[in-house]
């Protein structure tokens, strides 16, 4: 993106955010919600002398900010912003009333300071939503989004994030309150830092939760969770139970050869799961005073040095369900104690969709597919499709998405000289949109079906767990007839065959057989 080199640097204020919880980060403030918020407007041809309204906008970010409150919301229209906004943001008193600044729907914003420490600062504030916006730290001194200083509750959203010298995000805590409980959600962070420690985003506190993100070309790691100040005592709540889930993780470590796509540490109970991860120097560490951290159905694949590596500082981690692939030298370099593996695909092909296109779906003839165990903490996966969907999870960050398969199937016929008249029924499955019928007069198989002859079902899926009935003509066999179908999902993904129907077969499905 073209600098415009036109417009001044906007004055960088650096001042206490208003609002200040006195209170502890886990109990939220009384709300005391608006029944109409108040809905502010920044624009490019608008002034800070104006009362922000749609018609008449401010001027510049930062004036907006400060004519917020709970539950208000300032939108911001096209253009790029050249500010720093470190300024005194107004608090939300919870997540039902927070303080919202977002880019106008539909409109392309960018914030891009001619100088300063960063994009975004927060201290002292919190229930407060920034959304949709591209942050550019081309031109700042650190990172783009720093969260510290009793700031919590601030949740991120819709971003991209770029080109800072430091970390892209940074949370760390000072104060009497901890920097806790913030969410991460959707962002584009690349293309951050200038060694090896700067990472996408940087965490050292607790209970925060990053997901649904793409994280890439960062100088250092993708997702690097590190308490660097519990050791000296400086906070008691710090750096534990994180959850980094539903990221594509992909070519960090661009300073060197520093750089795993995730590292959980110093902490503990931290979560990985349902993450893609490749082309890092590795894909998951654990390390550094690590306790408990649970590494759940991650894909892990053609990383530089090693799929998962567990320090010596590791105690008591889980490892379960990945897929680990093609990872250097080491797929699992297990160094902790404690350690609990089981239900991985470790080096044996998962069979993916396409790997050099790097979609890594499963093939239906994959090994990972329901050999996975029953996780509670994993209700669905990177797609969002509810685990599992057939005997039991697939392994890795994505589960097949192959339509239920109908397994009662059945025939009542009614013979004559010319031909069969079959009535056939079966129970809608749960995510069925269409069905495609075949006959044979071999027994109807996988590797056969494609040759079977197509019966045309003239109506779609009807509620699920309902009676569906179709009544056909059939050619008359010299032996017997075999009828399966497959059902298909609003993703276009086809059911296993079903069960098979026969006429005649005195073992199946024959409640009423009339002959001539």
């Amino acid at each position: 993106m073209k600098r415009n080199k036109g417009l001044p640097a906007m004055a960088m204020l650096v001042v206490i955010c208003t609002g200040l919880s006195t209170i502890n980060a886990v109990m939220p403030p009384t709300s005391t919600n608006k029944l109409v918020p108040e809905i502010y407007y920044v624009a490019k041809n608008g002034s800070d002398n104006n009362p922000g309204t749609e018609a008449k906008p401010f001027r510049t970010v930062s004036k907006g900010i400060t004519a917020l409150g709970p539950g208000d919301i300032l939108y911001v229209r096209s253009g790029i912003y050249y500010e720093t906004l470190t300024e005194d943001f107004p608090s939300g008193d919870s997540w039902d009333n927070p303080v919202t600044i977002a880019a106008y729907p539909g409109d392309t914003v960018t914030i891009k300071p001619n100088s300063g420490p960063y994009v975004f600062l927060f201290e002292y504030c919190h229930y407060i939503i920034i959304d949709g916006f591209i942050l550019d730290g081309a031109n700042v001194e650190n990172d783009v989004i720093k969260i510290t200083w009793e700031a919590h509750h601030i949740r991120v959203q819709n971003l991209e994030i770029k080109n800072a010298p430091g970390q892209g995000i940074l949370i760390t805590n000072h104060g009497s309150i901890d920097s806790d409980y913030n969410e991460f959600i959707n962002l584009n962070i690349h293309n951050n830092g200038i060694n090896d420690l700067d990472h996408g985003i940087y965490v050292s506190t607790s209970h925060n939760l990053i997901t649904s993100s793409t994280i890439h070309h960062n100088a250092g790691f993708g997702v690097h969770i590190y308490d660097e100040i519990s050791e000296n005592k400086l906070c008691s709540n710090c750096a534990n139970y994180n959850v980094v889930n539903n990221n594509l993780i992909y070519d960090n470590a661009q300073a060197g050869d520093s750089g795993p796509g995730i590292i959980l540490s110093s902490g503990n109970y931290n979560l990985a799961y349902n993450n893609v991860i490749w082309g890092n120097n590795g894909g998951i560490q654990i390390e550094y005073k690590s306790s408990n951290a649970e590494v759940y159905n991650n894909t892990i694949y053609a990383n530089d040095s090693y799929g998962i590596k567990i320090g010596k500082d590791g105690v008591a981690t889980i490892i379960r369900n990945n897929i680990v692939y093609q990872n250097g030298s080491m797929a699992i370099s297990d160094g902790g104690d404690g350690t609990t593996q089981n239900h991985n695909l470790i080096n044996k092909n998962p069979q993916f969709v396409d790997a050099s296109a790097h979609d890594l779906h499963l093939q239906s003839t994959s090994p990972a597919i329901d050999t996975g165990v029953y996780l509670s903490k994993v209700p669905d996966d990177f797609d969002g499709v509810f685990r599992p969907r057939g005997s039991g999870f697939d392994l890795g960050a994505y589960e097949t998405p192959f339509s239920i398969r109908v397994i009662d199937l059945r025939m009542d016929v009614i013979t004559n000289t010319l031909g069969l008249t079959a009535t056939l029924r079966w129970t809608a499955p749960l995510d069925a949109v269409t069905y495609t019928l075949r006959s044979s007069d071999v027994y109807l198989t996988e590797a056969n079906w494609n040759d079977a002859v197509v019966i045309p079902v003239p109506f779609n899926a009807s509620v699920p767990s309902s009676i569906e009935q179709l009544s056909t003509r059939l050619d008359y066999p010299e032996d017997a007839v075999y009828l399966a179908l497959k059902s298909q999902n609003n993703k276009g993904n086809w059911s296993e065959l079903s069960n098979i129907a026969f006429w005649p077969h005195q073992e199946v499905y024959l409640p009423l057989i009339i002959k001539q």
